[in-house]
């Protein structure tokens, strides 16, 4: 061979060899790092499986082995040798009110119809106790699509599980007061409306009386004294106390009729609430309009109800909010009654009222229309005035309208 083609050839020979090793090196390179990730991937995992109670699994089914390791065993209280590598033993550990949803979930890889699962069920401890898991699962397929492998990891979540059953038990609980709550707002109210109307009753059917029969009797000993000349400055006298009897009759009659008013039973809620706006008008330096729909009468109890949001609302206005004029306004709606209550008066903020003794009537408002099946919706603005609307089932069931 040729000197030149001699040397060519180790060249290449030469070349090759180096190649060779830089493929080795860079093969070894890449092994080292591989290896060191899957180390530190296994520290991580270790630590993690340490910290929070995971253990992994891996069914073998072309040998129908399970291996499970040895934290996870330990998570139910077994020693690794304790539980064997046949898939039954460990199934055995699962809740039997789980069996089903833990098993169907497994069986949705087996099938095909998805290669990962995830499900919270309980297992049975060693001692006897229950621990809640929460099992993730992977399946490994061959190339024909065949399950070869389910890989995967159990967490125990038995403090989370608790914890989460603690906070509803402790709903349970507020919830269940909060209606405690509610039902006495209920009974208060309706007794209340008790008490307004045996008030009402009595101041109509005896102090009313009395203070009538007070005033004729003075109207009569007027009389007997007029003839009298030396008695003019008791007939005076006379004359202003019976004044005074009828306009504390008057008195009593307004407060039996804001206690109970009795029109509300015998002519209707539009009637009761029309003479309102108008003893409101002649109580106070306040212009009151009203307008109703048509078929907005309502059952007596409904009717009460409407009435007192009415009353309350139309009070604060006339008492706090400097208003020239008040909407009083009464529509049927979509099955419902909606009643409302505007003004032009200064407007108010919610949130300070409603702290303050000032906002009992907001309470006593929102807790009428809650009773009622309703809702109720403030809106106000510094300036601006105030709207009060109420909506309420036109069907509603309610407690009995108390009887004068």
């Amino acid at each position: 061979m040729p000197f030149n083609a001699a040397l060519v050839v180790l060249l290449c020979l030469v070349v090759l060899q180096a190649a060779l090793i830089v493929t080795l090196l860079l093969q070894r390179s890449r092994r080292r790092h591989v290896e060191s990730a899957l180390v530190e991937s296994q520290q991580r995992y270790s630590l993690a499986s340490a910290a929070g109670a995971v253990g992994i699994w891996d069914w073998n089914f072309e040998t129908d082995e399970l291996f499970i390791d040895s934290r996870l065993k330990s998570l139910l209280g077994f020693d690794d040798a304790e539980i064997s590598t046949r898939p039954q033993d460990w199934g055995s550990r699962v809740h039997p009110h789980d069996l089903a949803d833990a098993g169907a979930a497994v069986q949705a890889c087996i099938d095909g119809h998805t290669d990962t699962y995830q499900v919270e069920h309980r297992m049975l401890h060693k001692n006897g106790s229950v621990r809640w898991m929460l099992s993730r699962g992977s399946a490994i397929r061959g190339a024909d699509g065949g399950l070869r492998r389910l890989v995967g990891t159990k967490v125990d979540i038995t403090e989370r599980k608790q914890a989460e059953e603690s906070i509803r038990e402790n709903q349970a609980v507020l919830r269940s007061s909060h209606q405690q709550i509610q039902d006495l707002a209920g009974l208060l109210i309706a007794s209340q409306e008790v008490e307004r109307a045996r008030i009402a009753r009595e101041l109509h059917d005896d102090l009313s009386q009395q203070t009538a029969g007070l005033s004729m009797a003075l109207s009569a000993l007027k009389r007997r004294l007029g003839a009298q000349a030396e008695t003019s400055d008791l007939s005076g006298d006379i004359s202003s106390l019976q004044e005074r009897a009828l306009g504390l009759a008057e008195n009593i009659r307004n407060l039996s009729h804001d206690l109970h008013p009795s029109v509300l039973q015998h002519a209707g809620l539009v009637a009761a609430l029309t003479a309102h706006c108008s003893d409101i008008q002649r109580q106070y330096p306040l212009i009151v309009t009203f307008s109703a729909g048509k078929d907005v009468e309502v059952p007596p109890a409904l009717a009460l109800c409407l009435y007192r949001v009415t009353q309350e609302a139309l009070r604060n206005i006339a008492t706090h909010s400097g208003a020239g004029h008040a909407e009083v306004r009464l529509f049927r709606l979509n099955g419902h009654v909606e009643l409302t209550i505007a003004d032009d008066g200064r407007g108010f903020d919610i949130v300070k009222v409603a702290k303050g003794s000032r906002g009992l009537g907001l309470v006593s408002i929102n807790e009428r229309v809650r009773l009622a099946g309703g809702t109720v919706s403030i809106v106000t603005e510094s300036g601006k005035g105030t709207q009060v609307r109420a909506q309420i089932p036109a069907a509603v069931h309610m407690l009995a309208t108390p009887q004068v």
